[in-house]
């Protein structure tokens, strides 16, 4: 069945069209900045753009950053952008009359990868999404843990403890994974050793050339996510752990590392192994929420 994707970002929004696992017509709309009402207007405007040309799409998935209410359609929380209690889905619905399911947006990426990507052949699979924050979601037979009373707050793998009074993290914890492995932790890691703003892809880039901070801050990147995987290792056991958002995209300077430490500190590694893999899908937001909008 072809069904609309709509992938909600930080900065702009994804919209595509897909069969199957396969993309077959994409847009980006920007949001940066605009309240809740000019989102939606965005979205509904680049959706019926991509509606005229799939006028057989009757089902629509939507991944939002925040606490979603799946169940209610409402998005609780989203500190991005400020909102609260926010009913995104029966206001899609109402502008563009097709069913519509709202979820995480880091949810249903790993929805998406779990089905299409890098999950592909795993019953139970964990999904770490190292952004601006990190995410995650555990899928297990092709569906997200839901029907729980708590089911809209599940999957915050960024705030396990990986460091015990460790880093402040933005959340006001001290410890988080966020505060080690995300793309603001090391921006931050970078300004503090360096003195000056430097983004994620580069310090990664200076690593990778030999520069002795750069190396020191993916060192201590790395510690922190393999922690965090080894702990949701011990404690979901998935078969796979696929680790995607931009940051994978240095998973070459990284990736061996963490199945390195897998191997070595997982509880009876070798009667139930676990495997970390980097995310396959260019755009699991969007062909996540797609699938979850057929469900």
């Amino acid at each position: 069945m072809k069904a609309l994707g709509i992938d909600i970002g930080g900065k702009s929004v994804k919209l595509g069209l897909v069969l199957e696992g396969s993309l077959l017509e994409s847009v980006r709309v920007p949001i940066a900045g605009l309240e809740y009402a000019d989102v939606l207007g965005n979205i509904v405007d680049a959706a019926r753009s991509l509606l005229d040309k799939g006028a057989d799409v009757e089902k629509c998935g939507i991944g939002s950053p925040g606490i979603v209410d799946c169940r209610n359609g409402m998005v609780l929380y989203a500190n991005q952008f400020e909102w609260g209690e926010v009913p995104l889905r029966e206001d899609v619905e109402k502008a563009l009359g097709i069913g519509v399911r709202i979820g995480n947006d880091a949810r249903l990426a790993a929805l998406g990868e779990a089905v299409y990507g890098a999950g592909r052949g795993y019953s139970n699979v964990v999904f770490l999404g190292l952004g601006t924050g990190v995410g995650g979601g555990c899928v297990r037979d092709g569906r997200l843990g839901e029907g729980g009373p708590h089911e809209h707050v599940a999957g915050i793998f960024g705030h396990m403890t990986v460091a015990f009074a460790g880093k402040e993290c933005g959340c006001g914890r001290f410890g988080c994974l966020e505060a080690y492995s995300s793309a603001t932790a090391v921006e931050k890691r970078a300004k503090e050793l360096y003195g000056r703003k430097i983004e994620a892809v580069d310090v990664f880039n200076a690593a990778r050339n030999g520069d002795g901070i750069a190396m020191k801050i993916l060192d201590e990147f790395v510690a922190a996510l393999s922690a965090g995987a080894v702990s949701l290792a011990n404690a979901l056991r998935p078969q796979v752990i696929v680790i995607g958002g931009g940051l994978a995209e240095s998973a070459d300077l990284f990736m061996d590392r963490v199945n390195e430490t897998l191997r070595k500190e997982v509880y009876l590694f070798e009667y139930a192994p676990v495997v970390a893999k980097k995310a396959e899908l260019g755009e699991a937001g969007i062909i996540g929420a797609a699938y979850y909008g057929t469900l």
